[in-house]
């Protein structure tokens, strides 16, 4: 992740390999990637190696000579593939296979291997369309035509505006609650509903940024919020601003604590958590600037 370079997506062919990467314009930033390494251990220990960093940095200013890029952060997960012997991690098939263990004596057990994140639902679907065959159901699934949980407004833009009317009386500026509805659909009124009743839960949680304490607690009671890593970075995108949420991580540290009842040892060790976490993400090939 580095500052923003580009106004639109740019495919990249690296010289080195002739593989095919991308610069993407994401909140603010750009997004530069993607590479593929076998990996072998703790998925939460994984972080982006020093080579894959510098392959990126090199192969992008390829293309942008006068652009020497300051890397934000990094990002690394791990994907499953279905195993080919002799074939280079980036080469290896994309495709899933779903296998029913009954034919080898293991029935009620099905596994799906492979695919995609960006795939997940027609992947859940033949999973499902598989268990109700074998349980001798009609049904099939219809996921397909359903709007995601939240969804299904129409017109988004009226929605806004007329949600900026109705709750103008909590204080909170209509970009906040613009970007409650982006993040939280219809579902953003159950956050407002929260500042409702206890107005002290508006208060803004980041210097410059649109999230509310609210958010937090709802987390906390809907969205299984556990620790300060799962809110600023899987819940919503404030982690992954410049900053890394670091000016807000007490805020929401004592905020999860104080729903769950925690002692202000097991908020420290919270933040600290979350400290290595952003560390991980940090990457051992980041250059040091100046």
């Amino acid at each position: 992740v580095t500052p923003r370079f580009t106004e639109h997506a740019i495919v990249m062919l690296a010289q080195r390999d002739g593989r095919i990467f991308f610069a993407i314009p994401w909140q603010g930033h750009n997004l530069i990637g993607t590479t593929d390494t076998d990996f072998e251990g703790d998925p939460d220990g994984i972080r982006a190696e020093e080579g894959e960093v510098q392959y990126l940095l090199e192969e992008t200013e390829r293309f942008f000579p006068n652009l020497r890029l300051e890397v934000l952060y990094t990002m690394a997960g791990v994907r499953s593939l279905i195993k080919v012997e002799g074939i280079a991690p980036s080469r290896v098939p994309r495709e899933h296979r779903i296998v029913d263990h009954a034919k080898k004596g293991l029935p009620g057990l099905i596994s799906l291997l492979g695919g995609k994140l960006t795939t997940y639902r027609p992947l859940a679907c033949e999973v499902v369309d598989l268990v109700v065959k074998k349980l001798g159901r009609g049904a099939r699934c219809r996921t397909a035509e359903l709007p995601l949980y939240g969804g299904g407004i129409g017109d988004l833009r009226g929605y806004i505006e007329r949600a900026k009317s109705r709750y103008s009386g909590l204080g909170l500026e209509g970009g906040q609650i613009e970007s409650l509805i982006y993040t939280y659909g219809t579902r953003f009124e159950e956050i407002l509903q929260l500042v409702e009743k206890e107005p002290n839960l508006g208060e803004r949680l980041c210097p410059g940024r649109p999230e509310i304490v609210a958010q937090v607690i709802y987390g906390v009671e809907q969205e299984m919020v556990r620790t300060s890593a799962d809110f600023l970075l899987r819940r919503t995108g404030i982690g992954l601003a410049a900053d890394q949420g670091l000016n807000c991580l007490e805020k929401v540290a004592q905020a999860i604590g104080e729903r769950l009842g925690w002692d202000w040892q097991r908020v420290e060790e919270d933040m600290m958590d979350y400290h290595t976490k952003i560390e991980l993400m940090k990457g051992p090939g980041i250059r040091e600037e100046g």
